[in-house]
């Protein structure tokens, strides 16, 4: 695999930066405002509706460039994955917000099947693309697809199993999310790759931060659920921020049909 230009990047986050730097700035700001006054953002459910509403604007942006593409079927149907994917996602988390946080119940086992969805549905997205890029895949790439998730779910367990833990079960659980998670990751890593000398490598530049930032947040939320349970200033500014990298990723691609 042919090595990415470092000037190439920085001269594609220079172009970026502005709404980089306001998505950096906003998600500071509620970060420190959920770890200052929790009870405040709790009680009026600001990160919780941020939470929903955001994949819903990133499937409905999804759904339109797929339509843009009309008959294709590499790029259709890879951005209806796309969508699909973060549909799932907000269907998932408005269950949880209602029920968990609005009704204060138990949330409906359904919502996690959705939740899980998101992953097969990304993945997905990510090897049709891969796919019509590169038919055949280097060594390297394939050592990048492996090591990304063994490396990232190997350090999610030692950090799990170096603290005690009451209740392994919901660590077997959560094991499954963070290994589909960190596996998408390392698609994303060959993908950028594979782009970069495209008018896509934008979009995937951008894409591979919002993604690593959101799988950055999925892995915190299963280790301090695990731990504690109070998951709520450490995950949700790291989710936010990935998807507003992600729509705006999304942005500059429908910009480049």
């Amino acid at each position: 695999m042919a090595s990415v230009s470092i000037g190439s990047v920085f001269y594609e986050l220079k172009n970026s930066y502005r709404p980089l730097f306001l998505i950096l700035i906003g998600v500071t700001v509620l970060q420190f405002g959920l770890e200052l006054q929790p009870e405040f953002f709790e009680i009026n459910l600001i990160p919780h509706f941020l939470i929903v509403l955001l994949p819903l604007g990133i499937s409905i942006y999804s759904f339109g460039i797929s339509r843009l593409y009309g008959g294709s079927k590499i790029f259709g149907r890879a951005y209806f994955a796309f969508g699909l994917a973060y549909f799932a996602t907000f269907v998932a988390e408005s269950l949880y917000v209602y029920f968990l946080d609005i009704l204060n119940q138990e949330v409906p086992v359904v919502a996690d099947y959705f939740l899980f969805s998101f992953y097969p549905l990304l993945l997905a997205h990510l090897i049709i693309n891969i796919r019509y890029f590169a038919e055949k895949i280097s060594n390297f790439q394939k050592i990048t697809i492996g090591t990304v998730p063994v490396f990232l779910t190997l350090g999610y367990t030692l950090l799990v199993f170096s603290n005690p833990v009451d209740d392994l079960s919901y660590f077997y659980y959560s094991l499954i999310f963070v290994i589909f998670a960190t596996l998408q990751l390392g698609l994303v890593f060959v993908g950028f790759s594979l782009f970069r000398q495209t008018v896509l490598f934008s979009t995937w530049l951008l894409l591979l931060v919002g993604i690593f930032v959101g799988t950055i947040g999925d892995i915190a939320y299963y280790y301090i659920e695990i731990l504690d349970g109070s998951w709520i200033g450490n995950a949700s500014s790291l989710w936010i921020g990935s998807n507003m990298i992600i729509l705006y990723a999304l942005y500059k691609h429908q910009k480049s049909i």
